[in-house]
């Protein structure tokens, strides 16, 4: 399927640049309108558990409180899309048009953000999204990243996270961290778009993986796309480790891998993959469930 709208969830004016960056390179080359989308939180949500006692006069006067940070926080985030899309000359539209393949536009709800994250984005072919900066060892996570798990698991869409720096370019040169699992061959499947118009595709897998690999290039050739297969060893490092070790040895500038490919439980007690990457990757990574 083409990726022709892309969502893109704005969380705070801090970080927003970075990850408005890395989904105008995705709109680019897919000629793709997106859509920044920031959620409010309701008043309510925002205010302590404590407030329920308090005077119906000083309850109104917190949630006063709460629904100006609100709004301020909004009016920031939008003040950084405008000044993007001015800087960039991203036309704003609310709809197809013949003349213009790149668009933007804004949207905001008010609401729990990972409810909204998640109806809103099953109606974009690929969300942008930050990358959480997280110790992925602790079990404890931060709200991007819960917002992040939600959308990936919630969606049924991909999910392209934006690297902590603005990325020089993205899909250029891919890599796949393949294992053979539903997860990955979704995330390949999902890619398609990326793959056919890369200059470069390479396939990242362990030993055990080899032959399996081997099979999925000579399935990629029916798609016009030659893709050199990589053979790591993890050695005393662990697969995410080696995984993004090997994207730089080639240079990717795109890596693209299935999310959650162990159980959920077992990410949590143990890491995994996902959590590396989310972790620690510092190039935009394709990800879906």
């Amino acid at each position: 399927m083409a990726i022709k709208t892309i969502l893109v969830p704005l969380a705070a004016r801090a970080g927003s640049e970075v990850v408005l960056v890395t989904a105008l390179a995705a709109a680019q080359r897919f000629g793709a309108h997106f859509e920044a989308f920031h959620v409010r939180r309701a008043p309510e949500d925002m205010m302590p558990f404590m407030v329920g006692g308090l005077s119906a006069g000083l309850r109104n006067t917190v949630i006063k409180e709460a629904s100006d940070d609100a709004a301020e926080r909004a009016a920031g985030v939008r003040a950084v899309f405008d000044e993007f899309c001015v800087k960039n000359g991203i036309p704003i539209a609310d709809k197809p048009s013949s003349t213009a393949t790149t668009s933007a536009s804004w949207h905001e709800e008010t609401g729990r953000a990972n409810e909204l994250l998640v109806r809103r984005g099953r109606l974009f072919d690929l969300a942008v999204a930050a990358r959480p900066v997280a110790d992925p060892s602790r079990l404890r996570r931060s709200p991007a990243g819960e917002h992040l798990e939600s959308m990936l698991l919630g969606t049924g869409r991909p999910i392209l996270l934006a690297p902590p720096g603005a990325p020089k370019s993205c899909a250029s040169n891919v890599a796949i961290g393949w294992n053979g699992s539903a997860e990955a061959a979704h995330a390949v499947a999902a890619a398609m778009p990326c793959l056919t118009t890369a200059d470069k595709v390479s396939l990242l897998t362990s030993r055990r993986q080899e032959h399996n690999t081997k099979d999925l290039a000579r399935q990629l050739l029916w798609h016009d796309i030659e893709a050199l297969v990589h053979v790591f060893e993890t050695g005393s490092s662990s697969v995410g480790e080696t995984l993004l070790t090997e994207c730089k040895k080639i240079n990717a500038d795109l890596l693209v891998v299935g999310g959650y490919t162990r159980t959920r439980a077992r990410q949590l007690l143990f890491g995994g993959v996902t959590s590396h990457v989310l972790a620690d990757a510092d190039i935009p990574v394709f990800m879906a469930h």
